[in-house]
């Protein structure tokens, strides 16, 4: 039993395919490692621009933080200050307030009085003409 002459042609094909794909494969991850050994230099930059700017936003942040916290105290001295001025305020104003409806009170009182008054006068005079 012999080897057909067609098996051996469609073998060699085969194999030859076979050859070529991997010397193109061969060539192809050649051209690959050569591409990456050139953006090796750009990712190094681009990592140390990233790096840099990354310590930047962290010197900005912490600036940031120290500056809130100096307003937010600052904010609160403020408003315990208006908060004082404020109770004082309305005590003050409540003390005042007796003073203020009493003298209201007293105007009151004498506006009626200063009514009767006069009303008297008008009926005195009235009175002297009849």
């Amino acid at each position: 039993m012999s080897i057909p002459a067609i098996w051996l042609w469609v073998s060699g094909v085969f194999f030859l395919v076979g050859i070529l794909a991997f010397l193109a494969s061969v060539v192809l991850l050649v051209k690959l490692a050569k591409a990456v050994d050139e953006l090796k230099p750009k990712v190094d930059q681009l990592t140390d621009r990233v790096n840099s700017i990354a310590e930047k936003l962290e010197s900005t942040a912490a600036s940031a933080k120290t500056t809130v916290e100096s307003v937010g105290s600052g904010t609160r001295q403020m408003v315990g200050s208006l908060q004082g001025v404020v109770t004082g305020s309305a005590e003050r104003l409540g003390k005042l307030s007796t003073y203020i409806v009493t003298a209201m009170t007293l105007i009151k009182l004498y506006r009626e009085f200063s009514e009767i008054r006069a009303a008297r006068q008008v009926d005195n005079r009235a009175d002297e003409e009849a």
